[in-house]
């Protein structure tokens, strides 16, 4: 049977755990407040494609962040929990595996990513016809994002999994019984192509933005202003997910560190998207803070 690593402080390690907990119930505050505004003015906000795919965004997060809070943090930083653990699950089970649905959020969020800022860059470059165009596509994209990650992750659901220590706490490992890619090479290709897509996305919105309508101009540069600093955000933990991925560290205390403060990096991705659509965004701000918005305007500023 695995042992648990011994030296971690049981009461260092819940407070981490409560850090933690502290800042993602703020991102799930501003998640619902931003759901229930998009949702009751549904009429207004519907015009834009973008906030079509923000609210998916969203939606991924809000299950990601309960998914973390509930399971995947707990078993990370609760160190009474570890023997335990190693005590019922000493062999590898089938059912530990369903706990990758984490990962697999995770990489439907970043293909979600890479369609708003697409919708960004498509605004500035054909401003009279895309708003028909992405009316249409979106359905297909949701679906495209939420079916695709399965070609890297269906293998680790068929296969059995066992906890293993991890830093005060313990974690999954999967035994992969299919000769086919690993997770750890699917989020590496993930990044990858979130990377690109959304530097490139990112050059061409700042690039032709004078080409916006005027009439509307206000409006798509606040959404494209809210992409471009999510974009940042994006491009710097993807980047450090791919050097993780790819990286061989000297010892398991050092591929232990480095799994955290990823972990960590994408907590970025779910608490802060909220926060700054609402710093942003006028509109979507008086909306979300105001007892009583009044008429509403057409357009989030």
């Amino acid at each position: 049977m695995l042992k648990c690593h011994p030296g971690f402080s049981a009461k260092l390690e819940i407070l981490k755990y409560g850090i933690q907990v502290i800042y993602f119930l703020l991102g799930l505050f501003f998640h619902f407040a931003l759901l229930k505004v998009l949702t009751r003015k549904r009429a207004v906000y519907s015009k834009f494609a973008f906030l079509k795919l923000y609210y998916v965004d969203s939606v991924l997060s809000i299950l990601i962040i309960l998914i973390n809070v509930g399971s995947i943090r707990i078993m990370n930083y609760i160190p009474p929990l570890c023997p335990w653990a190693m005590r019922q699950y000493p062999e590898p089970f089938q059912s530990i595996s369903l706990l990758y649905i984490e990962q697999y959020l995770k990489f439907s969020k970043c293909l979600i990513f890479c369609f708003m800022m697409i919708n960004r860059a498509n605004s500035v470059l054909c401003p009279m016809t895309f708003t028909t165009i992405q009316k249409c596509i979106i359905p297909h994209v949701v679906i495209f994002s939420i079916l695709t990650p399965s070609i890297g992750v269906w293998t680790v659901f068929l296969s059995d999994s066992q906890f293993v220590p991890f830093q005060g706490g313990f974690t999954p490992e999967t035994k992969m019984s299919f000769n086919w890619i690993t997770v750890s090479q699917f989020s590496a290709i993930i990044s990858s192509i979130t990377i690109g897509v959304v530097v490139t996305c990112s050059l061409i919105s700042m690039i032709c933005m004078s080409r916006t309508r005027s009439e509307n101009k206000h409006t798509q540069q606040s959404l494209t202003a809210s992409a471009l600093c999510q974009s940042i955000f994006y491009v710097l933990v993807l980047s450090m997910e791919i050097y993780f991925n790819k990286s061989k560290p000297s010892s398991i205390e050092t591929a232990e560190f480095w799994k955290a403060l990823t972990a960590f990096s994408f907590d970025i991705l779910l608490v802060l998207p909220p926060i700054i659509m609402l710093c942003l965004n006028v509109r979507l701000r008086v909306d979300v803070f105001a007892r009583d918005s009044g008429n509403p305007l057409n357009s989030p500023k």
